[in-house]
């Protein structure tokens, strides 16, 4: 097969986009059930509207109004899971959100095949010789627009990459933060800047059956009868009694979310998105700056979207790919899909020439792009 020439997808009237849809399945093929992330969602208690029509009285539970229902109170909520349901009875089932499947690609960036990719950016928190710690942007949440860069020796020169992103300018915060841009970011507490992720991926399950579970903790002693605990201690309910919030009492927990079921007309998939048009649209000073950007960035997305992901997701969802090769798809602005060749080797060597490319027009030596002794104001004292 000819080697692909991945420029080539980044000229005017090129693909909008590379898809690669990955099925998947339970790691165990017995147990069809897996847990998706839970979230504190609203009770919406009492929210029944009554419908009278001549002698008729009908009840109609009403849809929750996200703004106007939201409640932190403990008391209102219960864990849930993200589930989209249709008027023609089917669902689709959030496994695992583009945010958190970014933080668990992001962090290949850090290993040692891969790290000379990015700068490594490592920001020490605290001066406590005990507590004191090292941070990879790579495992910040926000990214470039993190509390942790704000309040670091760096704040100066990623606020001038965002400031600069904000006229268009994309090439000084790719020189610190190439990851910005590839997962995106959000300068919220600055510039308001807001880039647009270029690689996108999620996982999503259809068709599928929530369950539920129950259990119950039985504390390994009496401690009040065998006189270890003062009776005094053992006043309250749930979490208000002493002994309870210290796990020296009874607990049931009954019909709590218990994961979703995967049946016969459920379909499981991954799905990875290079936005290539968004891509086209990074800035930079003037032409040669931008091409060796658009190749920087491209070569870092192929090698993310690429890479086999971590699927042990969570407890209860370890999950495998069905198929031995991914078929990427090249999306075009008009017409049919057509087969993507990825091989990881090429694209490996692809992202390592750009990268060093990137650097060379950006006047940085490729040794010298780490930021290795940054470190957070709170650490430098006044």
């Amino acid at each position: 097969m000819p080697e692909t020439n991945f420029a080539e997808w980044l000229e005017d009237g090129g693909p909008v986009a590379i898809v690669i849809s990955q099925p998947l399945a339970p790691a165990s093929e017995g147990d069809p059930v897996i847990f998706p992330p839970s979230y504190p969602l609203a009770t919406f208690r009492g929210r029944v509207h009554t419908v009278l029509d001549g002698e008729y009285r009908v009840s109609v539970e009403l849809p929750a109004y996200s703004k106007q229902d939201k409640t932190e109170k403990a008391a209102e909520q219960a864990a849930g899971y993200n589930i989209d349901r249709f008027p023609d009875g089917t669902n689709s089932c959030e496994i695992d959100s583009p945010q958190s499947q970014a933080n668990r690609i992001e962090p290949e960036f850090k290993k040692p095949q891969y790290r000379h990719l990015v700068p490594q950016v490592e920001i020490k928190v605290g001066d406590d010789p005990v507590y004191e710690t090292k941070v990879n942007l790579l495992d910040a949440g926000h990214r470039a627009a993190d509390a942790l860069v704000r309040m670091s020796s760096l704040a100066a020169e990623v606020h001038e990459g965002f400031s600069d992103a904000k006229s268009g300018n994309h090439f000084t915060l790719a020189t610190l933060a190439p990851t910005s841009l590839l997962f995106g970011a959000w300068d919220s507490r600055s510039t308001q800047v807001k880039i647009q992720r270029i690689l996108k991926a999620s996982i999503r399950a259809s068709n599928v059956r929530e369950c539920t579970r129950s259990a119950q903790f039985t504390p390994a002693a009496d401690y009040v009868a065998a006189g270890a605990v003062s009776t005094g201690l053992d006043q309250g309910k749930s979490d208000q009694n002493p002994l309870s919030s210290e796990g020296m009492k009874h607990a049931l927990a009954v019909q709590k979310v218990g994961g979703v079921m995967l049946t016969a007309k459920s379909e499981l998939t991954r799905t990875v998105n290079v936005n290539l048009a968004a891509l086209r649209a990074l800035g930079a000073q003037d032409a040669p700056r931008k091409r060796a950007l658009h190749l920087y960035i491209l070569g870092l997305a192929l090698l993310a979207a690429t890479r086999d992901a971590d699927l042990n997701l969570r407890e209860g969802c370890n999950l495998r790919f069905k198929e031995k090769v991914d078929t990427p798809k090249l999306i075009p602005r008009r017409g049919e899909p057509e087969s993507a060749h990825l091989d990881p080797a090429a694209v490996e060597a692809f992202a390592t020439a750009s990268a060093k490319a990137f650097f060379a027009i950006a006047g940085i030596p490729f040794d010298k792009k780490d930021h290795l002794d940054a470190e957070s104001k709170a650490a430098q004292g006044p």
